[in-house]
């Protein structure tokens, strides 16, 4: 497990080095842009648990991973909410989506409106496993 999320960080980074390679951009411009994304893929990981182990070869270590974010749930959602809002677009829409579905437990803390979030979050929930699956795809593609 460990060397294939090791591999898969390796991958991505050199992605992100010939990607980017000939643009000026520091580092932490780079982050900026790819987190919106990363916090998609991870968020989707997540909310669709329940069927990624039907994909051939790396199913089962995706479980794995997935069980193991999903421990941080509540936090991951917090943070694609927030990630959405400030980088408001097809990315940020989305991670508030995925977010309010993550943080369903935390909403009715928020004052006046946390009553109607959490509402909304337990409708997105009943679509959770699609709503995991595009989080993933977009997340994808917005890495590409």
């Amino acid at each position: 497990m460990s060397q294939f999320i090791f591999v898969r960080i390796h991958f991505l980074i050199l992605f992100v080095h010939e990607k980017f390679k000939n643009k000026c951009w520091s580092l932490a411009s780079l982050v900026v842009v790819l987190f919106v994304e990363l916090t998609n893929i991870v968020a989707g990981l997540i909310l669709a648990m329940g069927i990624l182990s039907s994909i051939p070869a790396i199913g089962d270590d995706l479980v794995k991973l997935a069980k193991w974010l999903g421990r941080f749930q509540t936090l991951i959602g917090v943070v694609a909410i927030v990630i959405g809002i400030l980088n408001f677009g097809v990315q940020g829409i989305v991670a508030i989506i995925a977010g309010l579905v993550l943080a369903m437990g935390i909403l009715p803390s928020i004052p006046a409106i946390g009553d109607d979030l959490e509402r909304l979050a337990k409708w997105l929930g009943r679509s959770q496993t699609v709503i995991g699956v595009i989080a993933i795809l977009v997340g994808i593609w917005g890495l590409l």
